[in-house]
């Protein structure tokens, strides 16, 4: 009998390469179902190729948003949607920030919020509640491996099963015309705060539109969470690191080009939080929610 696979296409390069080599390749051992979980911030050429990837490897994918339950104490459900119906401006992620605040480096719950419970709620009403889910991260970031895999029923075909790395990511990719059309570092929710500096200053330098977002969700929600009725001299939440809100932010970047790269030499250096390329559904070891 065949083991349950859910496959995670989070939208990136490595997880629809993951996805097709799974297709083609693991039929006998695994019944698969793939699974894209939108949270409303992401390119559109991300879900455009998720579509792509849906049409021509033929997964039949499932494509979900976050369902919020407010006024109880209970986890974020799903619904069901297409690419002709998926969110485009932010939804599902406001929906998520008005009941539980912004997410930031101190309170990382959007992942958890925004894909992981959704994914697991649909598949839940589908019967599939107690399957291995496939993660896309390759041999080149082994590193990223969760210490709970074992536990939390994770497996990594592009390390165990087809070892892969990212030249073998992008090289599978020539062969397509309709491969993602975006650099690296728009990818995902294009300004995501485990995202580097330099990233960000690049995502607004090309799509500065993506921060009237942050700025919009900072104002309304700031204060939005547990913390302020319990300790009400809490500064605002904010959502980029070393506790900066986005003007602040802005701030820095137009400093950082008009005094030369150096100018901020710390913050251009900084490292991804463990989400180079995409969100994984699970934490890993440099990205834990």
């Amino acid at each position: 009998m065949r083991k349950r696979l859910v496959v995670s296409v989070s939208g990136g390069r490595t997880s629809g390469y993951m996805a097709k080599m799974l297709k083609d390749n693991a039929g006998s051992e695994y019944d698969m179902k793939f699974i894209f979980a939108n949270t409303g911030l992401e390119h559109k050429d991300t879900l455009r190729f998720v579509n792509d990837i849906d049409i021509n490897f033929g997964l039949n994918l499932i494509w979900v948003e976050a369902a919020v339950n407010h006024g109880e104490r209970k986890s974020t459900g799903h619904k069901f949607i297409n690419y002709s119906s998926a969110s485009q401006s932010g939804q599902p992620m406001e929906e998520v920030i008005s009941k539980y605040g912004i997410p930031n480096v101190s309170y990382p719950h959007c992942t958890r919020e925004l894909k992981l419970n959704p994914m697991n709620s649909a598949l839940r009403s589908i019967g599939w509640g107690d399957a291995y889910t496939a993660v896309g991260i390759r041999a080149d970031e082994s590193r990223r491996v969760s210490s709970a895999a074992d536990t939390n029923k994770i497996i990594y075909p592009l390390i165990d099963m087809f070892p892969s790395d990212k030249q073998d990511v992008l090289t599978f990719w020539e062969d397509y015309s309709w491969d993602l059309a975006i650099p690296e570092w728009q990818g995902n929710c294009q300004g995501c705060f485990k995202k580097s500096f330099k990233k960000l200053m690049q995502v607004h330098s090309e799509t500065p539109e993506v921060f009237d977002f942050t700025r919009s969700m900072e104002a309304k929600y700031g204060r939005t969470g547990a913390e302020f009725t319990k300790r009400p001299e809490t500064p605002d939440r904010v959502f980029f690191r070393e506790n900066r809100d986005t003007n602040a932010m802005e701030a820095l970047f137009k400093h950082t080009k008009e005094n030369s790269p150096y100018a901020a030499t710390r913050y251009i250096s900084q490292t991804d939080a463990g989400c180079s390329e995409s969100c994984e559904v699970y934490p890993t070891e440099e990205c834990k929610e």
